[in-house]
């Protein structure tokens, strides 16, 4: 096991990918952490005042701050509620950078954790169209526009049989 595990952490390295459950973060290394574009083998990989975690990402070496609010977190952190201690966040421009069960906040550019999932998560007509803030998705089954011309929905002179909810979208 630990020399299946050792592989798996040299192949992860070198192929500067995330390893055993990590998700990416927008700077390509597991969890979002920075550091060199390969994540870190040790701590002096890493930027003054971060070390090398197990997961291969530079993380602060200082205990996390106490907080209130963002503000009182370093840049690239946010405020965690729940625990309220300033916590690293994973760069983000578009929702989709985002794992679920976090939203990106365009103020400050990073995932945060969120209870509301986002319109793009919402799985199902219902729930989509519950929300005042998410629009339903419809794309056309069985669609055509005559026996020279290609449709796929929505194209001028194209009739589809039906229609069936696709996703969920912001409004």
């Amino acid at each position: 096991m630990v020399l299946r595990l050792a592989l798996i952490s040299i192949a992860g390295a070198l192929l500067g990918g995330c390893m055993m459950g990590h998700d990416c973060g927008g700077n390509g290394m597991c969890g979002g952490g920075s550091g060199p574009a390969g994540g870190c083998r040790a701590s002096s990989d890493c930027p003054n005042g971060e070390q090398c975690s197990t997961s291969n990402t530079c993380v602060s070496s200082q205990p996390p701050r106490a907080c209130a609010s963002d503000a009182q977190c370093r840049a690239g952190e946010y405020c965690d509620a729940a625990t309220g201690a300033c916590r690293p966040g994973t760069p983000c421009t578009v929702e989709s950078d985002c794992a679920i069960g976090e939203n990106c906040d365009p103020s400050r550019a990073l995932c945060v954790p969120s209870s509301e999932p986002t319109c793009g998560e919402l799985g199902s007509e219902a729930e989509c169209a519950s929300r005042s803030d998410c629009r339903p998705i419809y794309a056309g089954t069985e669609c055509s526009c005559g026996a020279d011309c290609t449709c796929e929905g929505g194209e001028p002179g194209c009739v589809c049989q039906s229609f069936e909810f696709f996703r969920c979208a912001d409004v």
